[in-house]
This record gives structure tokens, C-alpha cells and sequence, in this order.
């Protein structure tokens, strides 16, 4: 192995550059005599049949001046453009039909959703709605159920002050008026009054040394008597 590497080392490379070109032109050469020669002459059939039907069956392809075949015209340059043709005609359809299908595909896309957005709209507002009447149903339910306020009672009247009246006596006056003196023992008040004077809610009527006459409306009178006392109503 170390005698091949040594050998491989040792080899010049422009000898090798100089080999490698002779072969390329040896090959460009015989490349360059084949495509001169042109197609091989078609065989014709025995029997004198037609030489165009005998040449369109063996294939053979049109030539051009010069005896050169014309590769435009090849048969199979042909196919191959038609076989193209094909492919892109069936690669519009594929397209077509794919945007078609996504087309549709986002149509009902966006009628699911809105439909799903018209049925969540419809679903909020029944509950909205029930909400609401229940609600109702219950603040009737409560006004029903809650007792009737109570009329307002009347504050019993307070009852009649009582007050304790005591005759002491009379005094005359210089100009001849005597005066009746009524202590009032409820409050130790004393107050001196004449006949027709007012005193403790009375009208004072007759004034005697012995008593004093005290009404109070016309089926109301009460007598008070010396150092007698006498409760009565205010």
C-alpha cells in the first residue's frame, strides 16, 4: 500500500491534465460524426408497399435540408410538449378545485360561527328573560307574604291632671271687693280672686266666708269650703 501512495505521489500532473484532455476531444469528436451521419434510412417493406406508411410505422422522424432530422418535429418532442400541456391543464384543475374546496370550506366555516354566535345571543337573552320574570315572581311573592302595615294606633290619651284646691279664706279690699284666697296644694300656689275671675281652669262665681263657687261650663260646678280641700280634673 505504501508503493501505490509512493507511486500515486510521483505521477505529474500536468501528464495526467494532458490525458484527460485528449480524452475529452476524442469523445467531442465522435459525438460530432454521429450527429452528422443522420437517422438510418427506414427499411420499406417487400412487396412495394407505401414508403410514407412504411416510414411512419418504423418511426423514422422528418428530416431538414441537409439530411439532418429537425428536432421539432420529433414525435416525441410532441408527446412531451402535449404530456406537458396535460399536466398543467390537470394542475389548474387541482388548483382550482382546491380554492373551490377552501372557498366553500370558509363559507361554511363562517355560517357555523355566526350561527353559534346567533344561538349563544338567543341562549343569553332566554336566560336574561327568565331571570328577570323569576326575579319578579319573587319580589311578589315577598310583597304578598309581607304583613300589612299596621294601622297607626292612637296614643292613648293622658290621663286628667289632678289637681287639690283649698279655700283659706277671704280679705276685703278698701274699696269693698272681696277676695276669695285658693291655694293650690298640687303645686303650694296660692292665687287671690275675685267673683268672675279665673282661676286653676274655673271661673270663680259666688264669694262667701264660708265657701266659693268654682264652674267650669254650665254642668260643671264644684264648692269649695273653708279649709276643706277638694281635688279636681284640670
Amino acid at each position: 500500500m505504501d508503493t501505490f501512495w509512493r507511486w500515486i505521489l510521483r505521477i505529474n500532473a500536468r501528464v495526467v491534465f494532458l490525458l484527460l484532455a485528449a480524452l475529452l476531444v476524442g469523445v467531442g469528436t465522435l459525438y460530432i460524426r454521429r450527429w452528422g451521419e443522420g437517422p438510418p434510412s427506414p427499411t420499406l417493406p417487400p412487396g412495394g408497399e407505401d414508403p410514407e406508411a412504411a416510414v411512419a410505422e418504423s418511426g423514422a422522424l422528418p428530416e431538414i435540408a441537409g439530411g439532418r432530422e429537425n428536432p421539432f418535429a420529433s414525435p416525441y418532442l410532441k408527446a412531451w410538449v402535449e404530456a406537458e400541456r396535460e399536466r398543467e391543464r390537470l394542475e389548474a384543475e387541482r388548483r382550482r378545485k382546491a380554492e373551490e374546496a377552501a372557498r366553500l370550506k370558509a363559507e361554511e366555516e363562517a355560517r357555523r360561527k355566526a350561527e353559534e354566535a346567533r344561538r349563544k345571543a338567543e341562549e343569553a337573552a332566554r336566560r336574561k328573560a327568565e331571570q328577570e320574570a323569576r326575579r319578579q315572581a319573587e319580589a311578589a311573592k315577598q310583597a304578598a307574604a309581607k304583613p300589612a302595615p299596621k294601622a297607626a294606633e292612637e296614643k292613648p290619651k293622658p290621663p286628667p291632671k289632678k289637681t287639690v284646691l283649698l279655700y283659706r279664706g277671704t280679705i276685703t279690699r278698701t274699696d269693698g271687693v272681696t277676695l276669695a284666697l285658693i291655694e293650690n296644694r298640687s303645686t303650694g300656689g296660692l292665687q287671690f280672686c275675685s267673683e268672675g275671675d279665673g282661676a286653676y281652669g274655673f271661673t270663680v262665681g259666688s264669694v262667701t266666708r264660708q265657701r266659693v263657687t268654682l264652674s267650669r261650663g254650665e254642668d260643671d260646678t264644684l264648692t269649695l269650703e273653708v279649709g276643706v280641700p277638694l281635688e279636681v280634673t284640670e
